[in-house]
C-alpha cells in the first residue's frame, strides 16, 4: 500500500513539473525568460529552474543575457523543452 502511494505520488509529481514548464510568463518579469529574475538587493540576474520538483540555482550574474544563456543551457542539458 506505501508503495502505490508513493508512486501516485511521484507520477503527481512528475505532472506537475510538466505543467509548469508550460506556465506563461508573468507580467512583472524584466527578463522576458522564465526562470531568469533580477535580485535589486544583490544588483544581479539569477538564473534558476526547477525539474522534477527540484530547483537548481544556476548562477548570479551582472549581465542579463548571461544569465539568459545559462538558463537555456540548463533547459538543452535536461532536454526541458516546453
Amino acid at each position: 500500500m506505501f508503495t502505490s502511494r508513493l508512486s501516485q505520488s511521484t507520477r503527481a509529481k512528475k505532472k506537475r513539473s510538466r505543467r509548469s514548464r508550460n506556465r506563461e510568463l508573468k507580467n512583472n518579469n524584466l527578463s522576458g525568460v522564465t526562470g531568469v529574475w533580477f535580485n535589486s538587493h544583490r544588483q544581479k540576474w539569477i538564473a534558476q529552474i526547477t525539474f522534477n520538483g527540484y530547483t537548481f540555482n544556476l548562477g548570479a550574474y551582472k549581465d542579463k543575457d548571461r544569465a539568459i544563456e545559462e538558463r537555456e543551457k540548463a533547459e538543452k542539458a535536461l532536454k526541458f523543452y516546453k
